[in-house]
């Protein structure tokens, strides 16, 4: 994908049956985004930064499975301009929950499940006030799992629930599936 400099791009890779890791490279070939959401095989990781360096970018994609079945995938430039200062803010919100999702969780301690949390707050935000009721859905999601990590379990409790709605009215059935699951075990 050629980008200038300071340029704004949002892309999406549709997942069908196939979960995917998406590692978008600069021209110089360091990672500028590497992302693997919680949505598993199906739907959308979307991903949205404001370019550092002119040149050409790469979106490599790979199985987070090693032996997953094959599946298949679309890939989606939403936007590339000049930023506006909603995509500014978006790629604020992706950023925070990258962090969050991809440095801060895998840490699996306490301190950086708490840390999580607050990013994915924080990115929430975002999302609720440009009202993305699946990625408000996602992120909820996996701030409950991470406070029953905790062991607040009355926090994570009262958050599934309130989530499940919305699961339900996107027709997503492995969120509903999940969050249900979830609550059955609590």
């Amino acid at each position: 994908i050629q980008i200038e400099s300071g340029q704004f791009l949002r892309l999406a890779v549709e997942q069908i049956g196939i979960d995917i890791k998406l590692n978008l490279q600069d021209p110089a070939g360091r990672s500028a985004v590497m992302l693997d959401g919680p949505n598993g095989r199906f739907g959308p990781e979307e991903i949205a930064l404001t370019a550092e360096s002119s040149g050409v970018y790469r979106l490599e994609l790979s199985s987070a499975n090693a032996t997953a079945a094959s599946g298949q995938y679309k890939v989606s430039i939403i936007d590339l301009r000049t930023p506006t200062r909603e995509d500014r803010e978006r790629a604020a919100a992706e950023a925070l929950y990258i962090e969050a999702a991809m440095k801060l969780q895998p840490q699996r301690t306490a301190v950086a499940r708490l840390a999580a949390i607050e990013k994915y707050r924080e990115a929430l935000l975002f999302f609720r006030a440009t009202g993305e009721v699946y990625r408000q859905a996602w992120i909820m999601h996996t701030i409950v799992l991470l406070h029953a990590q905790t062991g607040d379990f009355r926090k994570a409790f009262a958050l599934a629930g309130q989530i499940l709605p919305m699961f339900r009215s996107l027709a997503d059935a492995l969120g509903e599936a999940s969050t249900l699951n979830f609550l059955g075990g609590m």
